[in-house]
């Protein structure tokens, strides 16, 4: 009985939530400059390494741009999907930044969250900014 009562206690703690969060994101959560029509957002846990991560984005009026879903990859130090390559002194800089969400629009309210497995992120809340 004891068993049983320690497997279901591990089996919750294990579909536990998730946090995400804009990368880079400033103080009032608004995304903008160069990526006013993209945001980047965190990755998930490196527990669900290989999982299938599908990515939801809504507006105010209950729908939003469609984002393709993808495979979590393996941990690294700082993992990614997007990352930037840079070369100084002949020597190979990786900078890992994270899930890039694409076709937003401008000054638009959006919530965005994943679901991998049984498990699912907190919903992200931000604002793009206008184009002028």
């Amino acid at each position: 009985m004891k068993l049983l009562i320690l497997l279901a206690l591990a089996s919750i703690s294990w579909a536990q939530n998730f946090q995400i969060s804009l990368v880079n994101e400033n103080m009032i959560g608004i995304v903008g400059g160069l990526r006013s029509m993209s945001a980047i957002i965190s990755l998930p846990p490196c527990d669900l390494t290989r999982e299938t991560v599908q990515v939801t984005v809504v507006n105010s009026t209950g729908q939003g741009p469609p984002q393709p879903s993808f495979t979590m990859p393996a941990c690294r130090n700082r993992r990614d999907l997007i990352n930037l390559v840079s070369t100084f002194g002949g020597i190979f800089h990786t900078l890992n930044l994270g899930y890039q969400v694409e076709m937003l629009e401008p000054s638009t309210l959006y919530n965005v969250s994943y679901r991998a497995g049984s498990r699912a992120s907190n919903v992200l809340q931000f604002t793009t900014m206008s184009r002028e």
